[in-house]
């Protein structure tokens, strides 16, 4: 059995039994709600923003997955600003039977496009890869850590970007400080996961 507590405040009395059955009792009407009590569950969970979230990168090697060489060099990538977003799409055909709809057929897999921007810093530590082992073109692996610190079973989740080559760059000067802005083209990605590889 679960133990009982109980709160008053503003002569409002909150009544709760652990872990996650909850009663509030306000004006003589009794409210019950529960809260998310297993991994996964969205119930009541807060929205995630970015100011809990952080970005960090490691030199990819080789191919497929998330492959580094031992002591790949890894940094966190230092005042993110708000904005930072992906895309995934795939080709997808519609298969007929006597001409009618019938079934969907995945032909295709496209490349995924990270982007993301930040203030021009000594701490940014700019995602900056050598030419790594096994591909002809220099790559890094992404990882986006959200906390959630209401989980019980986890403390955040993560997304995986791996075996990215930057396509594109831009930097411009701004009054809170310049501003470089990275578009990366992805392999493959993971996430929402519960556990990360670099924080």
């Amino acid at each position: 059995m679960p133990s009982i507590r109980r709160v008053t405040v503003a002569d409002a009395e909150i009544e709760y039994a652990l872990p996650s059955a909850r009663r509030v009792t306000v004006a003589g009407v009794l409210l019950e709600y529960t809260t998310g009590a297993a991994a996964g569950t969205a119930t009541g969970y807060e929205a995630r923003t970015f100011a809990e979230g952080a970005l960090r990168w490691v030199e990819a090697s080789g191919t497929g997955g998330w492959t580094t060489a031992s002591g790949a060099p890894t940094a966190l990538v230092g005042f993110v600003l708000p904005g930072a977003a992906y895309r995934s799409a795939r080709t997808v055909a519609a298969v007929l039977e006597r001409d009618a709809p019938h079934h969907h057929k995945l032909l295709s897999n496209d490349p995924i496009e990270f982007q993301f921007a930040y203030r021009q810093a000594v701490t940014a530590n700019r995602p900056d890869p050598a030419t790594s082992s096994g591909a002809t073109v220099p790559k890094v692996h992404f990882e986006i850590k959200t906390t959630i610190p209401e989980a019980p079973a986890f403390t955040a989740q993560y997304f995986q970007f791996e075996h990215c080559a930057k396509i594109a760059e831009g930097w411009a000067e701004t009054e809170q400080g310049n501003v470089w802005t990275e578009r990366w083209r992805a392999l493959s990605m993971t996430g929402p996961t519960g556990s990360g590889y670099l924080s």
